[in-house]
């Protein structure tokens, strides 16, 4: 993989919705991590050193730039039936928190039970604490977000597959 490859990759990455990535070919090894801005960050790449030095400084720039997300990149093949399953979503832009303070455990993990109405999680909004709770009866399948993310209005946070 040459460096065109690798300002390639950053900018299809930079304009995914991914928000981690990360490659191993051969001896190269690249992780990748974008911020809530958009901006993506080379966390670790063991050859990036190899690189001459203008080739670095091109690569450092076009990490560090801010890219506003334009297209989706999905695969087909991963794509399942989402009949049963219900998605919550963020009501409001704020701070995701998975429990009522950081000494308490989450309100729900991966796994359990919840019935239509039980609190699922916190989104801060200007200091303003909202408790979302299940808009119906499941599992919990996932939870899309981590404790402290930044959420977006209506960004799904949490599945639930419904009973």
């Amino acid at each position: 993989m040459d460096f065109n490859n690798i300002k390639e990759l950053i900018t299809l990455i930079s304009n995914s919705n991914l928000n981690e990535f990360e490659l191993e070919k051969d001896s190269l090894k690249i992780k990748m991590s974008k911020g809530a801005s958009g901006e993506v960050r080379i966390i670790s790449n063991e050859r990036i050193n190899e690189l001459p030095k203008e080739e670095k400084e091109v690569a450092v720039e076009a990490v560090t730039s801010n890219v506003q997300v334009t297209e989706e990149i999905v695969d087909d093949k991963n794509i399942e039936d989402d009949s049963n399953f219900e998605y919550i979503n963020s009501p409001i832009v704020g701070t995701y928190y998975a429990s009522p303070s950081p000494d308490d455990p989450a309100f729900v993990k991966v796994g359990d039970m919840v019935s239509k109405g039980q609190p699922l999680c916190i989104i801060e909004a200007m200091k303003l604490m909202n408790e979302i709770t299940a808009e119906v009866s499941g599992e919990i399948v996932e939870i899309l977000v981590k404790n402290e993310d930044m959420v977006q209005y209506d960004q799904p946070i949490i599945k639930i597959r419904r009973k």
